[in-house]
């Protein structure tokens, strides 16, 4: 019985995790010939953040204890900085290879007068990674870590399921033509990415650490595409 609970405790993450990115599908078509695609964008993710806040305080405990809170807040500001300029450049080089070396803050300039680039460097800034980061590891990697007890190396196996689920998402650019070849290291490297960000959760008790991250390298990888 205890299996099939743990079973249909994954089953049910796979659901909801499909379902948030499908809503940012469905609220994008829904968007798509009155408002410009970077809008959209910020629009979508600021809609499941209120969602998501709403559903953290129906939950037992209320956001504080769904890790929406301050605790520890020095170390996951420290590590938040440190490790969103680390993954942000890590990124950039993975995205453009050695054009990255090619960046040039003239060009940023340029590009960033234009007002839907404003928008999205905005929505990078505090909005994308927070949505993420609140149903992931707010919400999914909580409930695991409630439920499940074992750990891989340290790590908690819930950031592990959540990961996995997560990464997989991915795979959802083979039904855009994207080729499997393509999407299998990224795959890997999302992965890679949100066990560290589950860890650090993990750590601090607080998804503070994981949203900066989430939201400065997300920041500084746009931020480079457009200087290239």
């Amino acid at each position: 019985m205890r299996t099939i609970k743990k079973f249909l405790s994954v089953f049910n993450a796979i659901i909801l995790s499909s379902s948030f990115f499908w809503s940012i599908v469905i609220l994008d078509i829904i968007m798509r010939n009155r408002i410009p695609l970077y809008t959209r964008d910020a629009v979508s993710h600021f809609v499941l953040i209120s969602i998501v806040i709403a559903v953290m305080f129906l939950l037992p405990g209320g956001p504080l204890k769904w890790g929406l809170n301050l605790n520890n807040w020095q170390i996951g500001l420290f590590l938040g900085i440190i490790s969103g300029f680390t993954f942000g450049v890590l990124f950039s080089l993975f995205s453009h290879g050695m054009n990255t070396l090619a960046w040039s803050f003239a060009k940023l300039i340029t590009q960033i007068k234009n007002k839907e680039i404003i928008i999205h460097l905005i929505a990078q800034l505090f909005l994308i990674g927070l949505s993420e980061e609140l149903f992931f590891r707010g919400i999914l990697v909580t409930y695991f870590m409630r439920h499940f007890y074992m750990k891989i190396i340290g790590i908690h196996i819930g950031v592990v399921i959540v990961s996995i689920i997560g990464a997989s998402l991915q795979f959802y650019k083979l039904f855009f033509g994207t080729t499997f070849t393509v999407v299998l290291p990224l795959f890997i490297g999302a992965f890679i990415y949100f066990v560290f960000l589950g860890w650090l959760y993990q750590k601090t008790g607080s998804i503070l650490g994981s949203i900066i991250t989430h939201n400065f390298g997300n920041s500084l990888l746009f931020l480079i595409s457009l200087g290239i």
